[in-house]
């Protein structure tokens, strides 16, 4: 697997929320479908939304992680943990 992904930000469709649009770089302006969110319900717009965040999501644990590495309470432990199976699971390598 993989651990490229389109780079963020992502953004909705601005005319169907169950679109996710993407560009391949900052200097390609064309964007392009990076997921598709099947429904009609509101669950199915916050999935959306917690989608479009996920790049941004990533970049913030990996921000996040080496402070609290440094860190010696328990919950700076705890925490350090979680940060590390989210970058793995979004790095495909859990």
């Amino acid at each position: 697997m993989s651990n490229t992904f389109t780079p963020g930000p992502w953004r909705p469709h601005p005319t169907e929320w169950d679109v996710i649009l993407g560009e391949r770089s900052p200097k390609e302006r064309q964007s392009f479908p990076v997921c598709l969110i099947n429904g009609e319900t509101a669950e199915d717009a916050a999935n959306a939304r917690l989608v479009t965040a996920a790049p941004d999501l990533l970049e913030a644990c990996k921000m996040a992680l080496p402070r609290f590495e440094k860190m010696e309470a328990g919950d700076a432990k705890l925490t350090t943990r979680f940060l590390r199976a989210a970058i793995a699971k979004a790095e495909g390598r859990s």
